[in-house]
């Protein structure tokens, strides 16, 4: 389900949800090489999803909900508020006909909040319920990131939901510590918000804290805690690769080089069998044999933006997302053929809309990746692909491109069989890393084309079998 601002959708149907290196959920292997990053840690609060068939305005049943994994904090209201304050399962309603509504969540100590797994309904099952917005911000991210309703019955909150939405960027896509979390519905389309999970990102785990809420309660809702990532339909809205920007080395002019941890290895691309779906993998690499965790599934129809998700969504689908368009009008397969391919991009999927173009071209930086690279194809060519890691990437018919992209060729190198060869580059073809075709997994950098003699010049990963554990 897409709504009209360009959210999207996607169920993973895996054990767990990968976030920043780490896994948000059950337990699972660690990232190669990444025992440097810091832990993740789950947290949540709980309000219910049981629908009253009258709810008061401003009562005081905000102040009633279940908590685990947070420093204390203190929930104020704004707006429209209302929740019967004698009912503890009761979901909340933000929102009337007329105005808005929000919940204010102020920490005692302060949290860093890389994403939020969000439940919520529409308040009424009138047709339009998808333009229904729930918006989740904190004081590091003032906008937030947002998600629209799928339906107006209460959302299942248990540990094996799908009915989770999954929002990103709340600490700045830098691990900047927040104050304050805001939930917030837009004015007229009020909405029932059930429970939001949280995965900080911390060197150890804050402290539990609970409210009119028995210890059974809190204890259940803490188990449920580690699952609830787990079966969920989520969105990924960075627009930057969020599993190396802590690594990031800003060299200016919207200008990186991403010094993540990198690896020597790659495993052959997974392929979908029925065509509508592809996993991504977590690799850990003990005495020379290779593991498999899947960490999350991408779907064919669905949007994406990180660079990660792109790059995997190619090497399983052969083609890239529908959010992608290309650069040329003529060549735009969208929607209203009258409009320029910015505008109707922009138009149909918003900030989450990107742009390709495609290059037959065998000097510039092409001179740079694998000499065994398939350029005597007749059919050669590479694809170039937007990452949108400026700030403000689209908006209406303007595009800062920025420096940021994938480069794709369909035809691959020799070295790497049939697969796709693709490679990210943060600072306008300076440096370019391989994708590895796992997650968290990209080669060292190598120099591009503003190099007359790359002194690091590309290195070929060693492709290697890996099986589940």
């Amino acid at each position: 389900m897409k709504n009209k601002r360009g959210l999207l959708f996607l169920c993973v149907t895996s054990v767990s949800v990968a976030v920043a290196g780490f896994f948000f959920g059950s337990q699972a292997m660690p990232k190669v090489g990444a025992n440097d990053e810091p832990s993740i840690s789950c947290a949540e609060i709980v309000y219910g999803n049981e629908i009253p068939d009258i709810a008061s305005n401003e009562t005081s049943g905000y102040t009633v909900y279940t908590t685990s994994g947070l420093p204390s904090f203190k929930v104020s209201s704004e707006g429209y508020v209302a929740k019967d304050s004698l009912r503890k399962n009761d979901a909340i309603k933000l929102g009337s006909g007329k105005n808005y509504g929000a919940l204010n969540f102020v920490f005692s100590s302060k949290i860093v909040i890389s994403r939020a797994i969000v439940y919520a309904c529409s308040y009424s099952s009138k047709a339009d319920y998808s333009d229904t917005i729930i918006t989740v911000s904190t004081d590091v991210d003032l906008d937030g990131d947002f998600a629209s309703m799928k339906g107006y019955e209460a959302p299942d909150i248990s540990g094996s939901s799908k009915d989770g939405m999954l929002l990103s960027g709340f600490d700045a896509d830098a691990g900047v510590a927040a104050s304050s979390l805001k939930v917030s519905c837009n004015s007229g389309a009020p909405i029932y918000f059930c429970k939001i999970v949280l995965a900080l990102s911390s060197n150890q785990p804050p402290v539990s804290s609970s409210s009119e809420m028995s210890s059974s309660d809190i204890s259940s809702a803490s188990s449920s805690c580690s699952s609830s990532s787990s079966n969920t339909n989520t969105t990924i809205s960075s627009g930057i690769s969020t599993n190396s920007s802590q690594y990031w080395d800003d060299i200016g002019g919207g200008s990186f080089i991403d010094n993540s941890p990198s690896v020597s290895y790659r495993t052959v691309a997974n392929k979908s069998k029925d065509g509508k779906s592809v996993e991504l993998f977590g690799v850990a690499e003990l005495n020379g044999n290779y593991s498999l965790t899947i960490t999350r599934t991408l779907y064919k129809d669905q949007w994406y933006v990180d660079s990660e998700d792109v790059a995997a969504f190619y090497n399983g689908f052969g083609v890239l997302p529908e959010n992608y368009v290309h650069y040329e009008n003529k060549r735009y397969h969208g929607h209203d053929t009258s409009k320029s391919a910015k505008a109707e991009t922009y138009n149909t999927y918003s900030t989450k809309g990107r742009l390709f173009t495609e290059y037959n071209l065998k000097t510039g930086y092409v001179t740079c990746m694998p000499d065994d690279l398939r350029i005597d194809d007749p059919e050669f060519h590479y694809i170039e692909v937007d990452l949108g890691t400026t700030s403000e990437y689209a908006s209406g018919t303007s595009f800062n491109r920025g420096a940021g992209r994938l480069v794709v060729f369909p035809f691959g190198a020799i070295h790497n069989g049939n697969d796709p060869f693709i490679v990210q580059t943060l600072d306008h073809y300076g440096h370019f890393r391989e994708f590895a075709n796992f997650y968290g997994g990209w080669g060292p950098n190598f120099i591009g084309e503003k190099s007359t003699v790359p002194n690091d010049p590309y290195q070929a990963l060693t492709t290697v079998v890996a099986s589940f554990n």
